[in-house]
C-alpha cells in the first residue's frame, strides 16, 4: 500500500475516501463505533453471528463454516482489514513521499468526518476494506440508503437537532414512504447519449402523464475518468424523488446504458436474487443499523460481458479472504455434465484472463475466478450495533423489500 488516491466511483457520504492505486484497498475516516462492529463481524461464529469483542481472544470454534454462503451479514459487508493512522505508512525518519502524501490526504479529510468522541475528533482513523469495485472496467453504480428512521435513538452522540432534522428528511422523501432513498449514482456515459432529455424524455412518464421536472439540470454532473465519460446524479436528485416516480428513477439505472435487452434483464435478475439471499439474512439477525446503504454496481464493457459469456456468481469471491462460491445455475446433480460444464468454464477463464488480466490495457483486475459483471453490498456502518434477543430490524427490512417489490415491478415490464 504505497500510494492513495482519491476514490472516483463513489456515488455519495462524505468526501474524502481513498483507494491505493492498486485498487483494492479503499480507506475511510470511521467511528470507532464502525470499527468495532466490523471487528464482531470479522470473527462472527455460527452460533454468534456477531461475536463479542470480549471472546476475540478464546474462541475456539472455526469461523469460516457456515451452512449457506450468504445467511451471514458478513457476507454482505466489504472484508475488514483494519485500520490506518496518521504516518503509519510514512518513509523512515518521517521523510520522503510517502509521509508527505498521506499527510496531506489527512489534511484534506480530517475535516470532512468527525470521528465519535475523545482522542477520535484529534486524531482521524481510517478503516481499511476491500474496494467493493475491484475489478470493474466501467461500472455504474447507486447508493441506496436504507430506513425510515435515520438515527439512532440510544446513541448519546447524536443531538435533538440532528435527529429532528433527519426525521424532517424522512418524512420529506422516499425515506418515509418506502423505507429507502437513492443517495446517489453515477451512469457510465461513454457514447455521451444519456443527457438531461433523454432521461425526461425515457424515465418521467408516470401514469401516462409527463414530468419534465423528474431530472433537472442541478441534479446533473458531468465527469470523465480515465478518459471515459460518466454522468453523476446528486443526493439532490434523490431527495427530490416521491413515491410516485421511485420507480422510474430506478428504471433510469438498470436501463440507461448500451447493453443488450437480454443483459439488462440479466443484472435485474440478479439483484432480484441477492436481494433476496439479503433480505433472509436479515430476518435472522439481530441489529441495528441506521443510515447504512445498499452498493449496487453493473459492468458495462460489452467485451467483457462476451468474454465471460454473460456467466457471473451472485456473490464474489475477492483475491484476499476465503468466501465460498454461490452460483446462479443450479446444480442438476450430474456429474459427468458437471466436469463437462467445469471445462468449459475453464475454458472461458483462459480467454478471459489472455483478454484482460494479461492485457495491458485492463483496468483493474480481479480474481480470475470471480469477475464481476454486477454485485450487491451491504456499506456504511458507523451506526451499527448488535442487539441480542430483540430481533431483526425492522427499519431496514422494510426498505430492502420494498426494494424488492419495485425491482420485480421493473423486471416483470421488460
Amino acid at each position: 500500500m504505497d500510494r492513495f488516491q482519491d476514490f472516483f466511483h463513489q456515488v455519495a457520504g462524505h468526501d474524502g475516501t481513498l483507494i491505493d492505486t492498486s485498487g483494492l484497498i479503499f480507506a475511510k475516516l470511521a467511528y470507532q463505533s464502525e470499527i468495532d462492529f466490523y471487528t464482531r463481524l470479522q470473527y462472527s461464529s455460527p452460533e454468534s453471528k456477531i461475536c463479542n469483542l470480549d471472546s476475540l481472544n478464546s474462541h475456539d470454534g472455526d469461523y469460516d463454516k457456515y451452512d449457506e454462503y450468504g445467511s451471514r451479514l458478513k457476507d454482505w459487508v466489504p472484508v475488514f482489514m483494519g485500520t490506518l493512522t496518521p504516518y503509519a505508512y510514512s518513509a523512515p525518519n518521517n521523510e520522503g513521499k510517502d509521509k508527505d502524501e498521506i499527510t496531506q490526504l489527512i489534511e484534506k479529510t480530517s475535516n470532512a468526518v468527525r470521528c465519535g468522541g475523545g482522542s477520535d475528533a484529534k486524531q482521524p482513523t481510517y478503516i481499511i476494506l476491500n474496494n467493493l469495485l475491484y475489478g470493474y472496467n466501467y461500472p455504474s453504480v447507486i447508493d441506496i440508503k436504507l430506513g425510515s428512521v435515520l438515527t439512532d435513538p440510544l446513541d448519546p452522540k447524536i443531538s435533538q437537532k440532528k435527529h429532528e432534522r433527519l426525521a424532517l428528511v424522512s418524512k420529506n422523501t422516499t425515506s418515509g414512504s418506502n423505507s429507502f432513498r437513492i443517495c446517489g449514482l453515477r451512469l457510465f456515459n461513454d457514447d455521451d447519449k444519456i443527457d438531461l432529455d433523454m432521461l425526461n424524455s425515457t424515465y418521467s412518464n408516470r401514469d401516462g402523464n409527463r414530468d419534465d421536472s423528474f431530472v433537472k439540470e442541478e441534479h446533473i454532473i458531468k465527469q470523465s475518468y480515465n478518459n471515459k465519460s460518466y454522468l453523476k446524479l446528486n443526493k439532490g436528485f434523490g431527495k427530490s424523488l416521491k413515491a410516485d416516480n421511485i420507480k422510474q428513477a430506478l428504471s433510469l439505472f438498470f436501463l440507461s446504458n448500451s447493453l443488450s435487452p437480454i443483459r439488462k434483464k440479466k443484472i435485474l435478475e440478479n439483484t432480484l436474487n441477492r436481494l433476496k439471499l439479503f433480505y433472509n439474512c436479515l430476518l435472522d439477525e439481530e441489529i441495528r443499523i441506521f443510515s447504512c446503504s445498499l452498493l449496487i454496481a453493473y459492468e458495462n464493457d460489452r467485451e467483457k460481458w462476451d468474454a465471460l459469456n454473460d456467466h457471473e456468481v451472485l456473490l464474489r469471491d475477492y483475491p484476499f479472504g476465503s468466501s465460498s462460491e454461490y452460483d446462479d445455475d443450479e446444480d442438476d446433480g450430474d456429474d459427468e455434465d458437471d466436469e463437462e460444464e467445469e471445462a468449459e468454464e475453464e475454458k472461458e477463464k483462459v480467454e478471459y484472463r489472455r483478454k484482460y488480466v494479461e492485457n495491458d490495457d485492463f483496468n483493474g483486475g480481479t480474481s480470475v475466478d470471480n469477475p464481476p459483471l454486477s454485485s450487491l453490498n451491504l456499506i456504511d456502518l458507523a451506526h451499527a450495533r448488535s442487539v441480542p434477543n430483540q430481533g431483526r430490524d425492522e427499519n431496514i427490512v422494510e426498505g430492502v423489500y420494498n426494494l424488492m417489490e419495485i425491482l420485480k415491478a421493473i423486471y416483470n415490464s421488460l
